[in-house]
């Protein structure tokens, strides 16, 4: 919402804005307005829905006007995805620099989230949360995975699958990560995939781990081919990398601005960020709240720990999400070698009463995985100042709140890194 109205404001509109949790909903924020743009978290019942509504003002859910915005450039790049929509639209967004790109991410980038550019090209990502993304017609659509999401509004994994083939549908060119297997089952105009396997168009071969990141041959097409040395850890952000190199190509741009945007990427904020140490413990905070994610979180910890300790701190988001993939949380978060449960963040949800964070703690501890429950931020920082031990790696994660417990602990007991590999 901040990027839209950053956005709105650069074609010369006139914004205000409001927002919960920092100065509330009231209806006086919207009685002189032209038009009203609302997310999906806002009900019906809300105050300044009621106004606008009564009033007769226009109103548009955030995807809708997005899409409205978009159509005002040349080429609209949209990322879609499971997993990576941020950190493959930060990828893009550090290629496409030499273009001066006008971007809408979801996450801090460098310092800023997105980034007012030119007409030309207009590159974001696209949610696929009630077929928001449909509201775009791309002239590039990148899917980067597709496993199930959202079961509050999905009702399965074919329904699911659907939404992306109407995105696909809405494009007129397809990018798509051809080592997925749904990925795989996507028809479009025209379909070119990336990946690892040598039937991708754009693909990676002589991977190389490094102290920051990894290395690799970026090939594409016959014979073309580059060296690459990513800033960023994890492994799967060598499929985010390759996203943003096929959508370079297929907009022209050169290997070498290519491996220059690919090389000055570092990360986005709350996709393992280090934030600094906390009694001899490395925190960081990251964004992962699927469990699919969490295994990937999992490996980078592994990776960085240098066979140390590694502890989860695990804010589940929303109750529908939990319940249905309870399973996959558990056997995910075991990976740990303990996790710290917070307590459900709810969002659009109200508790049913027949999922908790409890029976996620005892699963964990069915896998074997030391698990606890500890029902607010300050005790879970009191907890981390008690148990750390030198040289542990401790991730907060979770799309919720879950950060500002992250970095109560790190004010509170360590010291402030702020750095995101």
């Amino acid at each position: 919402m901040k990027v839209l109205r950053r956005l709105a404001e650069a074609k010369g509109h006139v914004t205000t804005g409001s927002d919960i949790t920092l100065c509330g909903h009231d209806e006086k924020n919207v009685k002189n307005a032209d038009v009203a743009v609302y997310t999906t978290a806002v009900g019906e019942d809300n105050p300044e829905v009621v106004c606008a509504r009564g009033r007769k003002i226009p109103m548009y859910e955030r995807a809708q006007f997005l899409g409205i915005l978009s159509r005002e450039y040349e080429k609209v790049i949209a990322v879609a995805g499971s997993h990576g929509k941020t950190t493959a639209t930060g990828f893009c967004m550090q290629t496409f620099l030499p273009k001066n790109p006008t971007v809408h991410i979801g996450g801090t980038v460098a310092g800023a989230a997105g980034r007012i550019g030119g007409n030309e090209y207009f590159i974001t990502e696209a949610c696929e949360y009630k077929r928001s993304f449909l509201h775009l017609n791309p002239n590039i659509a990148v899917i980067l995975n597709i496993e199930l999401d959202h079961t509050d509004y999905y009702k399965d994994e074919e329904d699911y699958f659907s939404a992306f083939q109407s995105f696909a549908d809405n494009s007129e060119t397809v990018v798509i990560n051809g080592d997925d297997g749904n990925c795989r089952r996507i028809k479009g105009k025209n379909v070119i995939t990336f990946g690892l396997g040598q039937d991708n168009y754009v693909r990676a071969c002589n991977i190389q781990r490094s102290e920051r990141g990894y290395g690799f041959t970026l090939v594409y097409g016959i014979k073309k081919k580059t060296r690459i040395k990513l800033g960023v850890p994890s492994r799967h952000n060598i499929y985010n990398a390759l996203a943003a190199a096929a959508v370079g190509f297929l907009c022209g741009l050169s290997p070498t601005e290519i491996k220059t945007g690919l090389e000055s990427f570092h990360g986005a904020a709350r996709r393992f960020e280090l934030l600094g140490v906390c009694e001899n413990a490395a925190v960081y905070s990251d964004y992962a709240h699927h469990p699919t994610e969490i295994t990937a979180t999992v490996k980078t910890a592994r990776e960085v720990s240098d066979g140390k300790r590694v502890t989860l701190v695990f804010e589940p988001h929303t109750y529908s999400r939990l319940k249905s993939l309870l399973n996959g949380f558990a056997q995910s978060l075991a990976g740990a070698d303990r996790v710290i449960v917070a307590p459900v963040f709810a969002a659009r949800e109200k508790p049913p009463g027949d999922i908790s964070a409890g029976d996620l703690v005892r699963e964990i501890e069915n896998s074997g995985t030391e698990a606890v429950y500890i029902d607010n931020f300050l005790g879970i920082s009191e907890y981390l100042s008690k148990t750390a031990s030198d040289g542990e790696t401790v991730v907060f994660t979770g799309a919720g709140d879950i950060d500002k417990a992250a970095r109560l602990f790190v004010g509170s007991h360590g010291n402030s890194k702020n750095q995101a590999i």
